[in-house]
This record gives structure tokens, C-alpha cells and sequence, in this order.
């Protein structure tokens, strides 16, 4: 062989290495680091990031049957609408790695490493649970020892002097925090009527609605919540304002309130005791068992003959029962009747 052949042959040889190199470096495929997102991010993008390896900072909350979902950790951030809830599990091998700095808490804030999986048709399992189309799959949790509390946890857990300070440095009170619930309504529905005004005081909207349209007055009024209810009622919400089923603030009250007041608050702000849900029904069908809000819903105009779309009547259910309080409420109902 001569110098010549012998240089080719040996830069052919650099090359077929070079080339295999290259080929398995393909095979084994680019390297595992995870990007960095948000719940958000994964939320409004979730074809981009599916079946990528992320990092997710967020709060770890609890759903139905047991479950937990990953949560974003700055909900003021997120656009109204927008999911911000992310099941997460995690495989055989991966739960130590997961599930031992975790351990059985949820409220939990952290960092969540995984593969992200956008579902169009998730499985139903026993038929009946859903996990959602936004599926993380966790490799690794990494839990901080000191966990900051949010302001949806001090309001649950009624801390005024908690939720004060987080005020201090929160820019808006009318997003949905991680527990996809509105501030306002959480502290109405806590019980916790001294938070309530503090956050009507602090900036947060008494007109916002959930999805199904129901309002803080109607969380006011189901709970039995008077300083929070006048408090609404004096800032202007709507008295009359239903939600998707045609229930009224008054239509809830009726239900749960016991003496009446919290109807008779109602009356004289303008609620109609006439309004009816999209099947008919009505607050003096919601109050057949009460005689005390059936008097007053009989004294502001309430119809004594109205009909459900079935046909039903309040009548019927207060005539046909032999309780003390139903048998009270037929003999009003019988009487309005007369005389109409």
C-alpha cells in the first residue's frame, strides 16, 4: 500500500467514525433535561408541550375521589377560562422518587418534574372517573421545607391577621386560586364573614360569578351569611341575578333559612319572590316546609298557584306532608289561594 491509498483509506476510516458517532448519537436520542413551564403554559399550549419532559413549579391540591393536581402558583396569572388544574400521577418506578417528599399532604408547593400528556379522550375509569385532558406524569417531586401559605389556605383556615399580610403584596383579588375558587366566595362559604369584608374592602369584585353563574349574594344567602349579604347588597349586586338553573339568591335563601331574615333582606332589596328556575320551580316551592319565610314570601306577592313545568305545585308538597311546618305552610297556601 503507498502513502497515498494508505491517507485515503485512513480519512475514510475518521469519517465512517465521525458518521456512526453522529448515528448513535441519534438512536439514543437528545439529552433528558426537562423545560421549565407553568401550569398556565400547559394550559394554553398543551399540543406544544405534550409528551415533553417538564418542570412545573406549582401547588400540589387535592381533587375528587383522592386524586391531586398540580396547580399554578401564581393564579392571578391565569386568564379566566383557562385550566389550571393538571392530574398527576406517577408509575411503579418513579413513586419513591415522587411520593416520598410528598407523603400524604396536599397544599403542598414545589417543584414536579414529568412527562406532560395532552389526552383528547382520557379514560374512564369504573366508570365514572375522568382525570382530565392535561395528564402529568411525575419522575421527581421536590418539596421545600418551609411552606408559604397562600391566601385561598388563610382564608379557609379563617387567619384574618394571615390574610391581612398576604394582602399586602397581592396585586388582584379576582382571579381563582389553586383551589379554582374565587377569594370572595371561599371566605363566604368558609363561614368566615370578617374575611368576606375585609376583602370587599381590599378591592375584591362583588359582582363576579362563577362558571354556573352564581353569584357571592347566593353563597351569602345559602349559608345564612347576613353582614356578608348586606355588605353585597350595599355595593350594588344584582338582587335578581340567577344562575344557569334560574336559581335566585331568594330561590337559596328559601331553602336554608331558618327565621327568615336573610328572605326579608331579600324582599326589601328589591328580590322577586315571582322569579322561577328554567323547570318552574320557585322560593315559595323551595320554602314549603318553613311557614316563617312562606308568610313573608305570601306577604311580598308570591304566587300561591304556581306550576313547575310538570305541572307540581307548592300545594302539593306542603298539603301532602303531615310535619308540623308543612301543614302550617298548606293552611297559608290554601288561604292565599282564597283570596286570589
Amino acid at each position: 500500500m503507498n502513502t497515498r491509498s494508505g491517507a485515503h483509506l485512513f480519512l475514510f476510516a475518521a469519517i465512517l467514525l465521525l458518521f456512526s458517532g453522529d448515528l448513535l448519537q441519534s438512536q439514543e436520542g437528545p439529552s433528558k433535561s426537562p423545560t421549565d413551564v407553568t401550569v398556565s403554559d400547559l394550559g394554553l399550549r398543551p399540543q406544544k408541550f405534550d409528551g415533553q419532559l417538564v418542570r412545573v413549579q406549582a401547588w400540589l391540591v387535592s381533587g375528587w375521589e383522592g386524586d391531586r393536581f398540580l396547580s399554578d402558583p401564581k393564579p392571578q396569572n391565569i386568564r379566566h377560562g383557562i385550566p389550571a388544574y393538571v392530574w398527576l400521577y406517577c408509575s411503579l418506578e418513579h413513586e419513591q422518587q415522587v411520593y416520598k417528599p410528598i407523603g400524604h399532604r396536599v397544599g403542598v408547593y414545589g417543584w414536579f418534574t414529568g412527562y406532560f400528556h395532552f389526552v383528547l379522550k382520557p379514560q374512564i375509569v369504573n366508570g365514572a372517573f375522568y382525570p382530565g385532558n392535561l395528564q402529568f406524569e411525575a419522575t421527581e417531586a421536590s418539596i421545600p421545607e418551609q411552606q408559604p401559605r397562600t391566601l385561598a389556605q388563610a382564608i379557609r383556615e379563617g387567619d384574618l391577621k394571615e390574610v391581612r399580610k398576604i394582602l399586602r403584596s397581592v396585586t388582584t383579588l379576582n382571579v381563582r386560586d389553586e383551589y379554582q375558587s374565587l377569594p370572595l366566595f371561599e371566605a363566604i362559604s368558609s363561614g368566615h364573614a370578617d374575611i368576606a369584608q375585609e376583602l370587599l374592602a381590599a378591592g375584591a369584585d362583588p359582582k363576579l360569578t362563577e362558571s354556573d353563574g352564581s353569584t357571592a349574594l347566593m353563597a351569602a344567602a345559602w349559608h345564612g351569611d347576613l353582614s356578608s349579604a348586606k355588605a353585597l347588597l350595599d355595593r350594588g349586586v344584582h338582587v335578581n341575578a340567577a344562575d344557569v338553573n334560574g336559581q335566585t339568591a331568594l330561590i337559596f335563601a328559601s331553602q336554608t333559612c331558618p327565621d327568615g331574615k336573610m328572605v326579608q333582606m331579600l324582599l326589601d332589596a328589591g328580590a322577586n319572590p315571582n322569579a322561577k328556575t328554567i323547570h318552574g320551580g320557585t322560593s315559595l316551592m323551595a320554602a314549603a316546609g318553613n311557614p316563617f319565610v312562606a308568610e313573608k314570601l305570601l306577604k311580598a306577592g308570591a304566587d300561591p298557584g304556581a306550576k313547575t313545568d310538570s305541572g307540581h305545585t307548592v300545594e302539593d308538597d306542603a298539603c301532602d306532608r303531615g310535619e308540623k311546618g308543612h301543614f302550617r305552610v298548606c293552611e297559608l297556601v290554601r288561604e292565599a289561594l282564597r283570596k286570589k
